[in-house]
């Protein structure tokens, strides 16, 4: 289509190129912004599972010697590392134990992993650490 300014003929052609090109690149954001944070989501569902899984494995860890109502510490600390550890082996995780508190009657465990964004990756957005902690706490039957 062609029109008469002052005259002179414009082409208004190639303008919907442009703006379709716009909204292609402003879809392909929102689509990778999608991915990631559900990438995010369910990376952060996983890693609550290892640490449940880990915590409740070092629970597991509880000195044979002790009693209920007992002032001494319940969990020999190495050996509920190592029961944590093993959990998190068994469930394929690929996080690690950055963190666990013997504490009275309860062991804590903290598990960390990173995350790298599919698509807003390219874009530069580097890794996301994320982290996911867990209490176990035994009680008396």
């Amino acid at each position: 289509m062609r029109l008469h300014v002052c005259g002179l003929r414009v082409r208004d052609g190639g303008q919907a190129s442009v703006l379709m090109l716009g909204f292609v690149v402003v879809l392909v954001g929102l689509v990778g912004l999608g991915v990631d944070v559900g990438g995010v989501a369910l990376t952060k569902q996983r890693l609550q599972g290892d640490a449940d899984a880990a915590a409740l494995a070092a629970a597991t860890a509880v000195d044979p010697a002790w009693v209920a109502g007992s002032t001494a510490a319940p969990f020999h600390a190495a050996a509920a590392r190592g029961e944590a550890t093993e959990a998190l082996e068994r469930r394929d995780s690929v996080g690690e134990i950055t963190h666990l508190e013997v504490s009275g009657v309860s062991v804590s465990v903290t598990v960390t992993d990173r995350y790298r964004p599919a698509l807003l990756g390219l874009l530069g957005l580097g890794t996301s650490r994320l982290d996911a902690h867990a209490t176990a706490t035994l009680r008396s039957a």
